[in-house]
């Protein structure tokens, strides 16, 4: 947040319309720095931390650790974002207009992951190193939960794609409610796929990751330009799903040998219920209101009378204090 603060004072001093774009990264870089001194002096003072170590084999070691995630945050933007392009190059500017309207709300959308892994890595962390019972015991509750919520949304989003549309984009985007529809599906991976991602993280199988997020970003380039030539945004939208589940598969796979594993088990109820309420609803054909509000109680339901889901939310949230 501090960051963000000071990124948008330093744009508005700076005068973008003086300097051009260059003023843009110049007040980035200020954010970033600012933050960076306010994290080394907050550490020093709550923390008692020492001076740091600025030698030559420190560097080295942080290196080979961060890099792999750097390379994972940029391979995830680049296969995120990269299909925008493509679907003006292969279908057009309408196409990616529509494609894009969606995407971005998607896309907003999964920062709720990120929130949400955030704050619970550092007790895979602790727990990995620590006790491998109890951290397998949290991953089987993050996946039950993480499961439940991941298809619940994305269920909802493809029952209201159309109206969703028009209401956040006007009547002329009401023709991206199937894309929206398409993509929302994209949910279930990135919630329940965080699991697997962050655990590689916890035990230092980050080039994993980032291998992962190749496979990800270059399916969502490959299929997208396939794809989109011939579907349009809808096109693009399948291929971007598709290339989230590719990305959780292998990072599924690369958990392998660790003490605790995400289960695959929890999701089978959710992803049976999601498969019957999506076929009552594609014969029935009622109202994308009336279909939405019905997942939403029909879900929520189900997620209530699973005595095993209560006790997998109660024990994330009381899970940072233990």
């Amino acid at each position: 947040m501090l960051r963000m603060f000071v990124f948008v004072g330093a744009v508005l001093v700076l005068s973008p319309v003086r300097l051009g774009v260059a003023a843009v990264g110049l007040a980035e870089i200020i954010g970033i720095g600012v933050a960076a001194i306010y994290y080394s002096v907050a550490a020093r003072v709550t923390l008692g931390a020492r001076n740091p170590n600025y030698g030559l084999k420190p560097a080295i070691k942080l290196a080979s650790q961060s890099t792999p995630l750097g390379v994972s945050a940029f391979l995830n933007s680049f296969g995120l974002y990269g299909p925008v392009l493509i679907v003006t190059a292969v279908a057009g500017a309408e196409q990616a207009g529509l494609f894009g309207a969606a995407h971005r709300v998607v896309a907003s959308a999964t920062t709720f992951s990120f929130v949400y892994y955030f704050n619970i890595y550092p007790l895979l962390s602790r727990l990995l190193a620590s006790d491998p019972a109890r951290l397998q015991d949290l991953l089987n509750a993050s996946v039950r939960v993480t499961g439940w919520a991941g298809v619940t949304l994305a269920l909802g989003m493809w029952a209201v794609g159309d109206p969703a549309m028009r209401i956040i984009f006007g009547k002329d985007f009401a023709s991206a409610g199937p894309i929206f529809s398409v993509l929302g599906w994209m949910m279930v991976f990135e919630l329940v796929s965080g699991n697997a991602r962050w655990l590689l993280v916890a035990a230092h199988r980050q080039t994993s990751l980032a291998i992962a997020q190749a496979i990800g970003a270059a399916m969502a380039i490959l299929l997208t330009y396939v794809m989109a030539e011939h579907w349009g945004g809808v096109g693009a939208a399948l291929a971007v799903v598709l290339a989230n589940g590719g990305i959780w598969i292998f990072a599924q796979i690369r958990t392998e040998g660790l003490p605790a594993r995400p289960p695959l088990g929890p999701l089978a109820t959710p992803v049976a219920a999601a498969l019957v309420l999506y076929t009552v609803i594609s014969f029935w054909g009622p109202n994308p209101f009336v279909a939405g509000a019905l997942i939403g109680v029909v879900m929520g339901a189900l997620a209530m009378f699973d005595r095993k889901f209560m006790a997998a939310v109660k024990m994330l949230s009381h899970a940072k204090n233990a």
